[in-house]
């Protein structure tokens, strides 16, 4: 675990190179494609060396790339697709019974339809859930990163399940 930040480049591209199947399967999750997360991960490695010296070791290196990468992916997406995130109601209430972790899945086709039927919703929804239930962060860091408060976040999440609960029922899966 390195808590230190780099002592040169070699050491930065070795570290790198080591986070980096970390980094780019971040990267198929956000933009859905390998050239984009292939892409995704190049100009991440850039930004990242550029920044690398902002690293103040609270954390392993590792740990800091991701954070930092996932707030990259995310800055992009909003570039690119322009994500705008719908204001809810605001007396709408979250739902108190939104699940904190994921359903267990059981076989591993099950996960496959899952998943295919994840990557088909759309960002709204597909990104709060990847990161509830695969990156397994927490709401309000979620909601932090995202830039959306948390009940919210709730909401979408909410939704999110309600519409992969309804494609999955069409495919014959309770």
């Amino acid at each position: 675990m390195l808590t230190r930040k780099p002592s040169d480049r070699q050491e930065f591209d070795n570290l790198f190179l080591e986070a980096s199947p970390m980094i780019y399967n971040l990267g198929l999750r956000l933009f859905r494609n390998e050239e984009d997360a292939s892409d995704f991960t190049q100009e991440f490695y850039l930004y990242a060396e550029k920044r690398q010296s902002k690293f103040e070791g609270r954390s392993k290196f590792s740990t800091w790339l991701y954070t930092m990468a996932l707030n990259f992916g995310l800055n992009l997406l909003r570039r690119r697709k322009r994500i705008i995130f719908e204001t809810l109601s605001e007396g709408l209430e979250a739902q108190d019974d939104i699940p904190d972790t994921a359903t267990v899945i059981i076989n591993q086709e099950t996960e496959t339809i899952v998943r295919e039927e994840l990557e088909s919703l759309p960002d709204t929804y597909r990104i709060p859930m990847y990161l509830l239930f695969f990156d397994e962060l927490s709401y309000s860091d979620i909601a932090e990163k995202l830039e959306i408060k948390e009940g919210t976040l709730k909401s979408l999440v909410h939704r999110g399940k309600k519409i992969l609960k309804e494609k999955m029922q069409k495919r014959g899966i309770q």
